[in-house]
């Protein structure tokens, strides 16, 4: 399993003008080198009114995803490294990273999520918690909504313990 050192991070959002009207992109841009050498550029993109995707390119076209060009890279990405990129909205990504907290990769893209989703108020404080580190050495912040999911998940897993032990206890007993 290879490791992916952030090497640049960028974040940020921009109004475009197209043939659909104004609307707004976020994207996040990560530089990343794996122990064998290799480098690479991941981009989270979020165009106004759909769910984030990832993309990856051997080159930085930040600036052409931010203003809206919308450049030939690969944006449909079915699995990264070790990682199953089946996603289709952001429970799919909460999914995926509490499914692979230990993995490397999966911290990479959910580095790449936060950056391109958060407040514009904690984007220095998370570009730089990133660069110049190993993503899977860097602590990510929950956002609320991540935050949000991961209770909903613990109070489903304690209604479900609750259901399982009293029908394990009946069926104990009158055994």
């Amino acid at each position: 399993m290879s490791r992916y050192f952030i090497k640049d991070a960028k974040c940020g959002y921009d109004t475009c003008f197209d043939g659909c009207g104004p609307h707004t992109t976020a994207a996040s841009a990560i530089k990343y080198k794996m122990d064998d050498g290799e480098t690479g550029w991941m981009y989270c993109i979020q165009a106004e009114g759909t769910d984030p995707m990832i993309a990856l390119h051997d080159e930085d076209v930040y600036e052409d995803i931010i203003i809206g060009a919308f450049p030939d890279i690969n944006y449909e990405v079915n699995s990264f490294g070790d990682v199953n990129l089946d996603i289709w909205n952001k429970k799919d990504y909460y999914k995926l990273f509490f499914k692979n907290k230990n993995s490397g990769v999966a911290k990479l893209i959910q580095y790449a999520y936060t950056l391109c989703v958060c407040p514009t108020f904690l984007e220095t404080e998370l570009l730089d918690i990133g660069k110049g580190y190993y993503s899977d050495e860097i602590e990510i912040s929950l956002l609320n909504d991540e935050r949000r999911w991961y209770e909903d998940l613990k109070e489903d897993l304690i209604t479900f313990i609750f259901h399982i032990i009293p029908l394990k206890t009946i069926e104990i007993f009158y055994h």
